[in-house]
């Protein structure tokens, strides 16, 4: 069922949670036959998974510079996230567009945080 945005209107009691997100009830309803595709206004639905990361730090191997340093070549190795309150983002997009390079920089802007060097 199709329900309007309601800023500050999600989120669950357990830290855990789903939502899919289309601009329209007609993307929405074009979701089931036509997928994670973007539409004639470059738009496309789109599909955020969320819980509480249940640990203080994440181990893992970016594959992006975490400190955005132009100039240097990037090699990807192993570091560890800490901090309290992580949380681990699934998002599911439709393929590459500008839509879809919004998206992360839009959830992490809600999230009240942004990535380095934006």
């Amino acid at each position: 069922m199709f329900s309007p945005w309601v800023p500050g209107g999600t989120g669950t009691s357990n830290g855990r949670g789903a939502l899919l997100i289309a601009r329209d009830e007609e993307m929405e309803a074009s979701w089931d036959t036509t997928g994670y595709t973007l539409d004639e206004h470059g738009d496309g639905p789109l599909a955020l998974f969320y819980e509480a990361a249940g640990r203080r730090s994440l181990s893992m191997t970016p594959q992006r510079d975490p400190y955005d340093r132009a100039g240097f070549p990037y090699e990807p190795y192993d570091i560890t996230v800490a901090g309290a309150g992580l949380h681990l983002f699934i998002l599911v997009t439709p393929d590459d567009s500008t839509f879809i390079r919004a998206a992360p920089d839009t959830l992490l802007l809600a999230a009240g945080t942004s990535r380095p060097g934006h």
